[in-house]
């Protein structure tokens, strides 16, 4: 039987190769996706908007699944961006 409270703690060299396998793993994935929609003839096309994703992008990312426009984060509007009347602004710092 194992004793749990003598289990020592990973070192931080050991969670590093963890999380470096773990990332390679994730790339590798990537890649097979990438290669499985090439095959299918999908490859390239981004899955938001379905438009061309550019080949410059393609070359640095070759499993990029998304354009550049499509990848930008999508803000919530903002209390700012909620329109008021004209000169609502004004007439409160009055």
């Amino acid at each position: 039987m194992l004793d749990t409270s003598r289990a020592r703690k990973p070192t931080c060299q050991e969670d590093l190769e963890f999380a470096l396998v773990q990332m390679k793993s994730e790339t590798l994935n990537k890649v097979n996706d990438a290669l499985v929609r090439l095959e299918s003839g999908n490859y390239g096309n981004c899955f938001d908007c379905g438009e061309e994703i550019a080949e410059k992008r393609l070359r640095a990312l070759p499993f990029a699944v998304r354009c550049k426009i499509a990848r930008r984060p999508r803000r919530p509007p903002s209390s700012a961006s909620v329109s008021s009347p004209p000169g609502a602004a004004r007439a409160r710092s009055s």
